[in-house]
Formats: C-alpha cells, sequence, structure tokens
C-alpha cells in the first residue's frame, strides 16, 4: 500500500481518540486560513460538473 508503520499507527491512535470515521479525517493545523469560501467552492463545483458543450466548446475532451 506504500504506507509508512508511523502514518499507520498515527491513523490508529486518532481512531482511539476520536473515533474510527474522525480519525479519518484531517486535523486542523497551525497556519494562513483559506482564503476559498464555502460559496466559491460550489460555485468551482457546479462548472466542472457541465459539458464544455454548454460553454459553446467545440467539442468534449
Amino acid at each position: 500500500m506504500k504506507t509508512t508503520r508511523p502514518l499507520v499507527e498515527g491513523t490508529i491512535d486518532k481512531a482511539f481518540d476520536l473515533g474510527p470515521l474522525q480519525g479519518l479525517d484531517d486535523l486542523p493545523r497551525p497556519g494562513r486560513p483559506g482564503q476559498i469560501t464555502d460559496e466559491d467552492r460550489a460555485w468551482a463545483l457546479s462548472i466542472a460538473c457541465k459539458k464544455p458543450t454548454d460553454f459553446n466548446y467545440a467539442q468534449e475532451i
């Protein structure tokens, strides 16, 4: 699976502390907060799910 023992052990420790499903999620990290809002993400996802022909492009790739 191309992983390391410390990564597996860390994931297991998080699962014991937070629960099995929450242990798989990333924990908050320090640093600059994200600049993309949920509204912006929804817009980008709506564009990505459309076909190129919806935007008058000649062909789909």
